[in-house]
This record gives structure tokens, C-alpha cells and sequence, in this order.
């Protein structure tokens, strides 16, 4: 499968349903309800968004089940924003993680 992050590139997504690319990833900026319309077959990768996991568990989990609420269940990557970094929590990225399990489930 071949993935495409087409950043700031929000106002013409319609022009990668026709492409060759399996998966959009898709940055902060792009309404995941948009990108769906625009992008019928296509996988969307989603974006948490990183100063979250400085947070709190409670925190952590509202904001990744959020996430996964906007994207839905189906033909969806839960992605981690821009990258794991060595400061990052492993145990906050583990909640992250368990939280994403648990509302792809619902």
C-alpha cells in the first residue's frame, strides 16, 4: 500500500481519489468529515495531535477517543502526529495506544 501526507493541501483533496495512492494522510488542518466526502475509497490517516500526551491520562484518552469518534472506525490509521520522541512518556504513549484500542472497538 502506498501512503501520501499531502500537507496544507486540504482544499484539493478530491484530486487524490483518482490517484494510485491507497492511503491519505491527513494534518491537523484538514476536517477528518471533509476528507471522507472528498475521499470515498480511500484509507485516512489521522493525527494526534502531540502536546496532548504531556497531559493527563484522563486527557490522553478524551483526546484520542475524540479523534477516533472523527475519523470513525473504518478505513482509518490512528496516527501518533509527528513523530515518537525520546522524552515522550512510554507509559502516556501506552494510554494512547490502550485508548485507540478500546474506542476503535465501540
Amino acid at each position: 500500500p502506498m501512503t501520501v501526507f499531502p500537507r496544507g493541501c486540504g482544499h484539493s483533496l478530491a484530486a487524490f481519489e483518482t490517484s494510485d495512492y491507497d492511503c491519505v494522510s491527513l494534518d491537523e488542518n484538514v476536517d477528518p468529515a471533509e476528507a471522507r466526502k472528498q475521499l470515498p475509497s480511500k484509507t485516512l490517516q489521522g493525527n494526534f495531535q502531540g502536546k496532548f500526551i504531556y497531559d493527563d491520562e484522563a486527557t490522553i484518552r478524551k483526546e484520542a477517543s475524540e479523534m477516533v469518534g472523527r475519523f470513525g472506525t473504518q478505513r482509518y490509521i490512528a496516527n501518533f502526529g509527528y513523530a515518537v520522541e525520546k522524552q515522550h512518556s512510554p507509559e502516556k504513549i501506552g494510554v494512547f495506544v490502550d485508548e485507540i484500542r478500546k474506542s476503535s472497538r465501540k
